[in-house]
């Protein structure tokens, strides 16, 4: 399994020269041949949100894996096989659910949001 990011800096994939921030991980694992991590401050120490991270097995070249909305502080994610799961938002909760190892991600918005003055 690949060494979990640090504060030190990581190549980026596909950019020469650009360096990745990860700043603080709080969570990692590994299915499929692929790495996960998420972590707070990725790219910059003034980010709003957590960031998906994935690199190969036996790899540190860390790369941020692209998500349709901003994960938030907290959120969580699972592995099955080339499957991932991710939930996160700031506010109201997104299911973000890939079948291609974040590839490609369908959202959820969560179906029973709180409701104001509800006592």
């Amino acid at each position: 399994m690949p060494s979990a990011p640090s504060c030190g800096r990581q190549p980026t994939e596909g950019r020469p020269g650009e360096r990745l921030h990860p700043g603080q991980v709080s969570e990692l694992e590994a299915a499929d041949g692929e790495a996960y991590a998420l972590a707070t401050g990725a790219d910059s120490a003034n980010s709003t949100s957590d960031e998906l991270l994935t690199a190969p097995v036996g790899s540190q070249q860390w790369r941020q894996v692209p998500t349709p909305t901003p994960l938030g502080y907290g959120a969580q994610f699972a592995l099955s096989g080339p499957n991932l799961y991710v939930l996160g938002g700031n506010g109201d909760l997104v299911l973000l659910y890939s079948t291609d190892q974040g590839a490609q991600f369908s959202q959820r918005v969560d179906p029973a949001p709180p409701v104001s003055g509800a006592r």
